[in-house]
């Protein structure tokens, strides 16, 4: 009996951990105003309390690629240590790293699309997120269009 209980209790833990874990190391966050603690890149940012949010809709350089710096230092004078509203996809609220997908606004800024129209980031097509996908590819094809940014003077993939 005693063995049973506590194969009983072990199993309990199991599961509470589990369901308290869900699945992903990232807190859950609603849509809201937050503040940025820090920029890791141009479209990553961490919220105050450790949460990291990806940006929808865009993709930057990597560090060390070609205008990753100026696409970091965009994001950071937008962002950084600023409270933000963070309007996070419903249908698909993290990626397989365990970021937060948002679109993020500072101020009357949309961070996402002023990347685009600066050409410091391309469309990345994010299915089911697709608020915005027609005026940022409009974004992305202006800017590529003006030769902004990683338009005209980074080498092509």
């Amino acid at each position: 009996m005693r063995q049973a209980s506590a194969i009983i209790a072990l199993a309990a833990c199991a599961a509470c951990a589990a369901c308290d874990s869900g699945g992903s190391s990232a807190p859950e966050l609603a849509d809201g105003v937050y503040e940025v603690e820090r920029v890791i890149d141009g479209d990553t940012v961490v919220l105050a309390g450790g949460t990291h949010v990806r940006l929808i809709g865009v993709d930057t350089p990597e560090v060390g690629d070609c205008l990753a710096a100026e696409a970091t230092a965009l994001t950071r004078a937008l962002v950084d240590h600023q409270h933000v509203y963070v309007d996070i996809c419903e249908d698909e609220p993290e990626d397989r790293y365990g970021r937060t997908l948002a679109f993020v606004f500072s101020g009357t800024a949309h961070v996402n699309a002023r990347l685009l129209e600066s050409g410091l980031a391309e469309l990345l097509y994010l299915s089911p997120c697709q608020s915005y996908v027609q005026a940022f590819a409009a974004l992305e094809a202006q800017a590529r269009e003006a030769g902004l940014g990683i338009w005209a003077q980074c080498p092509p993939p």
